[in-house]
């Protein structure tokens, strides 16, 4: 029997068990659940590790103490660092079905560089300098850029993914959302884990964790190591090899020192790099069949990121609080050679060269006072410097080449208060204030070519250069009401405004473009229903939203050859304030388990969008009118579910096997504002199968990820209308195996 047909038998197995999904974020601390005591236990299901009906702790408020996720008044979605294993997730991206109207999806043009969507918004281009619609937070730390964040990770303590605007705690650029990374903390006793994966492709993992005290229980310490080679999924048939792959390697060392009881500091320290071929991409036009790839390119990456984070909690009297100090370092070097055209010879080939390093600092004060009220008030500043150079090589030896540098420096103010009015219902009232400016200086990509790459220096003295600088602020209040109806059943409604950050195009090539684009302001009323129901055995949480943005932030990829007055020649990408638009939609997610063992979940979210008023030409015609307004928003997907189970098999004194699968779905959405440009649906089918010993400390899994083996597309362009079709694709089927060990 081959391999593939014993793990065919195995799936087999998994569906007819109803198989599994990923569990959601547990007690930080580690901690039996709170829901599970002595009073309940007789009619709580009995749960395996990582359950998830299990309690989920989260710390979206950055209140003093972590708060059950079903106390807290927004939209979210947690996993814990044990279900993020289960999943065999590498990176956040494969998590992007697990959540409602959620796509943590790459750019696509450049491996690393995210574009994450939530509920309609993101930040739809590769451009460097515009900045996300979906904030990243590691650690606590803000990540100021797009750049080296779809990488893989390990050793992961939690993923919070908070939809909706989360203007007045985490600040500008989340205005579709926040997702929340913490890594793991070290422990107390010496314990470690160790992990072998090898899966088709040639790709094979190992990593290392080894965590315990250095001074008693002053001095804590953890490292963790990973190193991944990926062979290459795909074909080439024009490089007769396999392209695709690259090297990637990880240090991650972590230090806790407690100082005095009440007093902790925490330094996490991480390098990581990733090496290899650029992205993949199919021609539509020339390789009709999926997964047949002629590119005469392979290109190339080049990441390089340091990662510094300094973390102080004190714990004060006043309030019963805690002061909180987060202080954050990132420097970032991202390189990325592609093939746009995608095809046999030359039309288009494409390279990108970003430099990045910010600093920041947050200090904020939280705290109770009594049974009255919950505090949290702040202060942030964030400063930031990147230089972004860019260069095609053109069919017939023309060369184009520019880029530019951005200054950025910001600083806010906020605070949020919860009022407890009654012991059922609360009012929350918050607002920051936010100042940042940047200054610029944009040389045009042109055949004239006043940037070289290699160099890495540009000439800004240009009679198109733009050099400039200007500052935006803002107010971004909060108000909200939440009514505790039972101790399982809670209700809320909210209104929240959000700022995406104005700034200025560094990939200019446009004599046309301005090259500067004001803030993006939005509006966002929700409202929901949290519940748990058939004695703790079901979870059910609604949420309806409705959201209002003003002078939207998009990037016309137009084709000059629809309109060369404006543009030299091929696909120029132009930033603008484009229209006003509204987005509105609904969410469902569901855990049940309706049998010892056995936990289904499910998730729907259902999101549509229209714009209000177009101010720009979006279809390039000529004119402004009814065609524009009537265009699809781009990445605004109608649909989207998940929907998965996991059963556990106890096997008595030896070990359990569990089985679990999982299916997600995207519907069709544009990539661009024309709407020339279609993403296909998003099906994805992933399943495995894990046996475990008696005592938890070794684990076997076999699984699969892409059962169906469809193609899907994060990015596409046209680079000639009929000719050449720059079509992003992802691994197809792909088989694995993994052994883990604990002590």
């Amino acid at each position: 029997m081959t391999r593939h047909s014993q793990m065919a038998i195995l799936l087999a197995a998994t569906a007819l068990a109803g198989a599994a999904n990923p569990a959601l974020a547990q007690d930080a601390d580690g901690a039996p659940p709170s829901s599970t005591t002595a009073e309940n236990a007789q009619s709580a299901p009995r749960r395996s590790e990582g359950s998830l009906l299990d309690d989920i702790i989260v710390t979206a408020q950055k209140k003093s103490k972590a708060e059950e996720a079903q106390r807290v008044p927004i939209a979210l979605t947690a996993f814990s660092g044990a279900q993020i294993e289960t999943m065999h997730v590498t990176t956040l991206r494969d998590m992007g079905t697990y959540a409602p109207n959620v796509a943590l999806e790459p750019n696509g043009t450049i491996k690393g560089l995210a574009n994450f969507t939530v509920r309609g918004l993101g930040a739809n281009t590769a451009t460097a300098s515009v900045e996300p619609s979906v904030g990243l937070f590691v650690n606590g730390i803000y990540q100021g850029v797009n750049g080296g964040q779809v990488l893989d990770n390990f050793d992961i303590e939690s993923v919070e993914i908070l939809r909706g605007p989360q203007g007045t705690l985490f600040g500008r650029n989340v205005t579709g959302g926040a997702v929340v990374v913490r890594t793991a903390r070290p422990t107390k006793e010496l314990s470690g884990r160790f992990q072998v994966d090898y899966s088709t492709g040639d790709t094979v993992k190992a990593a290392a964790t080894v965590s315990g005290p250095i001074v008693g229980d002053a001095v804590l310490a953890k490292l963790t190591v990973y190193r991944k080679h990926d062979g290459g999924w795909f074909y080439n048939q024009t490089l007769r090899r396999h392209t695709g792959g690259d090297n990637t390697w990880f240090v991650r060392p972590t230090i806790q020192i407690n100082i005095a009881p009440g007093v902790e500091q925490t330094f996490i320290f991480q390098h990581l790099e990733q090496k290899g071929d650029g992205i993949v991409s199919r021609n539509i036009y020339l390789n009709p069949r999926k997964f047949q790839i002629t590119q005469d390119y392979a290109g190339y990456t080049d990441i390089s990121a340091t990662d510094f984070t300094s973390e102080t909690n004190i714990d004060v009297g006043f309030g019963n609080g805690r002061i909180t100090n987060l202080f954050g370092y990132r420097k970032l070097h991202q390189a990325s050679g592609r093939d746009f055209d995608s095809g046999p010879t030359l039309i288009n080939h494409a390279q990108d060269n970003l430099n990045q390093d910010q600093y920041s600092n947050e200090l904020r004060y939280a705290g109770s006072f009594g049974s009255l009220l919950d505090l949290t008030t702040g202060l942030f500043l964030f400063k930031q410097h990147l230089f972004a150079t860019d260069r095609r090589d053109l069919a017939g030896g023309a060369i184009t080449e520019g880029g530019g540098s951005i200054d950025q420096k910001g600083w806010g103010v906020f605070g949020q208060a919860d009022v407890h009015v009654t012991p059922t219902l609360t009012a929350t009232a918050g607002l920051r204030y936010s100042w940042e400016e940047k200054e610029a200086h944009v040389a045009r990509s042109s055949g004239a070519r006043p940037c070289n790459l290699v160099t890495q220096i540009c000439n800004f003295n240009g009679a198109d250069a733009l050099n400039a600088k200007k500052s935006w602020n803002a107010l971004t209040p909060h108000f909200g009401l939440q009514w505790q109806a039972t101790p399982d059943v809670m209700a809320y409604a909210s209104y929240s405004k959000g700022v995406r950050s104005g700034g200025y195009n560094v990939r200019r090539a446009s004599a046309a473009d301005p090259g500067v684009f004001d803030q993006e302001d939005l509006d966002s009323f929700e409202a929901g229903v949290k519940s748990k129901f058939f004695d703790r055995r079901a979870r059910l949480n609604l949420s309806g939203f409705y959201t209002k943005l003003k002078g939207m932030i998009l990037n016309g990829n137009f084709n000059c050859t629809i309109n060369p007055t404006t543009c030299p020649t091929g696909v120029v990408s132009t930033l603008f304030n484009a229209a006003d638009a509204k987005i509105y939609g609904l969410e469902a997610e569901l855990v049940v388990a309706p049998v010892d063992g056995l936990e289904l979940i499910a998730n729907v979210g259902r999101t549509k969008g229209e714009y209000i008023k177009v101010l720009t030409d979006l279809n390039k015609d000529g004119i402004i009118n009814a065609a524009d307004k009537n265009r699809d928003i781009p990445r605004v997907a109608p649909w989207s579910y998940n929907l998965g189970g996991t059963y556990t098999l106890g096997l008595g004194d030896a070990g359990k096997i569990a089985f679990h699968t999982d299916y997600g779905y995207r519907s069709r959405s544009f990539l661009d504002e024309a709407n020339l440009v279609p993403m296909v649906k998003y099906r994805r089918w992933n399943a495995d199968i894990t046996y475990t010993v008696p005592d938890g400390s070794l684990s076997i899994s076999g699984y699969v990820t892409n059962l169906n083996n469809r193609e899907q597309n994060s990015a596409s362009t046209p680079v000639v209308p009929g000719v050449a079709y720059y079509y992003v694709i992802d691994k197809g089927r792909v088989w694995g195996g993994s052994l883990n060990y604990r002590f």
